[in-house]
């Protein structure tokens, strides 16, 4: 299994997406869209990876007023149905090379994480 890490300049505020990309998960520490609007780019090229996100941020990933890309003039939401970051925690990813944990970080976003 390959794994590469990529860095995505995303959306009107230029924000640098890094993706750690590999067949098996995409992992997203909020829901704020300019750390995820490259999603759409993401899940074409790995469409059975699931998203993984924090409870209280899914419904961040389908509604541009939550997400902030509306008051940018760039509504986006991301048609994928993500799991909750909380089940998890301790489980293996990455061909079996990484175990996540998870820790709830709210601050920024109520369902901000850090893995």
């Amino acid at each position: 299994m390959s794994i590469r890490i990529k860095t995505y300049p995303y959306g009107p505020l230029g924000s640098n997406m890094y993706a750690l990309i590999s067949e098996d998960s995409y992992i997203i520490t909020h829901g704020h869209y300019d750390h995820f609007a490259a999603l759409h780019e993401w899940t074409r090229m790995y469409p059975e990876a699931p998203v993984i996100i924090h409870s209280l941020d899914k419904m961040r990933l389908l509604t541009p007023s939550e997400n902030c890309s509306a008051a940018f003039g760039m509504p986006y939401s991301a048609d994928v149905s993500p799991i909750d970051a909380e089940s998890v925690s301790g489980k293996a990813f990455l061909g079996g090379r990484v175990t996540l944990e998870v820790i709830h970080t709210p601050g920024h976003s109520e369902g901000e994480v850090l893995y």
